[in-house]
């Protein structure tokens, strides 16, 4: 492990670039590659860091005893085309992408040196696997669509808008009125997907007869959050899923929806979701669809699968 001490004194990002690019030029196989972390016992920085990688290094070693030549050569060989392969792919996704030309900004401007250029770039793409997807920006004009109808594929429909949305740079809020913390399969993608954000509001049960206070205080939380999501400017597309449901069982009211269509930004595109629309919704949007029940295999008992309903 290497360690650039005082990390406070000026120039020492300069040392940590020359530390790396000194262990660039060593050739390196298989095993521990030795970090280097930027730390200062005045301030405390990066101390944290170093006692982590102290600790992986002890974890390491445990884990990984010498092996034999034979061994040693096969798995060199193998990440070696790994490496190859890994750089190829990874310079074809950041041709023509925003990413690649701000790094290239930067150090052509000399606002930073080319290693640190490099670590942010791979940092970044690392964790934004749509780094790059061409962009579409902002929307000129955002649209209101309604799904609704008794046969199955609203949620679905808005989840498939928000996925070709997101694959363009859009940001995409889904505010599901209804649905509880059940181990739904688009709150799991939501979480590795930059862009996409999901937040249930309800208890994520049929609600039968008369709503309980509990479920018009829900409702109403959902309510206020989507006003906010809306109004903040930091979203392109938003999705009020199971919003009809909601107006169906009194939960909110309908004019409060009508005011979100009314006043909402030009440039953001409202979805609505689930059964029972009611007129002024359908008259106020400028898309609509009725999902119609042909045939449902859950009248053949087969009941909602993982990956499929939910």
């Amino acid at each position: 492990i290497y360690a650039v001490n005082k990390a406070d004194v000026e120039g020492a990002d300069m040392v940590l670039g020359d530390v790396k690019r000194m262990l660039s030029m060593e050739e390196t196989g298989p095993g521990w590659v030795p970090p280097v972390v930027k730390v200062s016992a005045k301030t405390g920085i990066g101390v944290s860091e170093l006692l982590g990688e102290l600790e992986r290094h002890r974890e390491y070693a445990e884990t990984h005893p010498d092996e034999d030549e034979e061994t040693r050569r096969a798995r060199d060989e193998v990440l070696s085309i790994v490496r190859e392969r890994a750089a190829d792919h990874v310079i074809a996704s950041l041709m023509g992408g925003d990413i690649l030309r701000e790094a290239v900004t930067d150090v052509k401007e000399r606002r930073v040196d080319p290693y640190t250029s490099v670590e942010r770039l791979l940092s970044s793409a690392a964790t934004n696997p749509l780094s790059g997807a061409e962009d579409v920006g902002e929307l000129e004009i955002g649209l209101t669509h309604v799904y609704t109808g008794d046969g199955k594929g609203k949620t679905s429909a808005a989840l498939g808008l928000a996925l070709r949305a997101v694959g363009r740079g859009l940001r995409v809020h889904v505010v599901q009125f209804l649905k509880g913390h059940r181990d739904y399969g688009e709150h799991i993608v939501a979480e590795r997907i930059p862009g996409l954000e999901i937040t249930a509001c309800g208890r994520g049960e049929y609600i039968e007869g008369s709503p309980t206070p509990g479920d018009m205080a829900l409702a109403a939380e959902a309510l206020e959050l989507a006003r906010e999501i809306i109004g903040s400017g930091d979203y392109n597309v938003v999705v009020l899923d199971e919003v009809n449901i909601a107006l169906e069982l009194g939960l909110i009211e309908e004019d409060a929806i009508l005011e979100i269509i009314d006043s909402k930004p030009r440039n953001l595109e409202l979805v609505l979701t689930g059964r029972g629309a009611p007129p002024e919704i359908v008259e106020a949007a400028d898309l609509v669809t009725e999902m119609r029940e042909v045939k449902h295999p859950f009248g053949e008992g087969v009941k909602a699968r993982k990956g499929i309903e939910y």
